[in-house]
């Protein structure tokens, strides 16, 4: 059994360095393609972002992320 993390478990890691409490999706959000929940703090208040990774998997992937806060009406947006 090889000792490399995945793209997922490093993400994990790094989350949980920085201050982050981990969940896990439930199986509603895992068929909307969630792969974590992250919960923090902001100006005090608790507060969740979802989180779906997309893994590069072939030479014509995109190459940049796209991070939105808002959508266009305004509403909460997504990471």
């Amino acid at each position: 059994m090889s000792s490399r993390k995945n793209y997922k478990s490093i993400f994990i890691d790094l989350a949980k360095k920085r201050g982050y409490i981990v969940h896990k999706p439930s199986f509603n959000e895992k068929n909307n393609n969630i792969d974590f929940i992250l919960e923090g703090q902001i100006h005090g208040k608790s507060k969740k972002v979802t989180v779906d990774i997309k893994k590069r998997n072939s030479k014509n992937a995109n190459q940049w992320a796209w991070i939105e806060y808002e959508n266009s009406k305004g509403g909460q947006g997504w990471i």
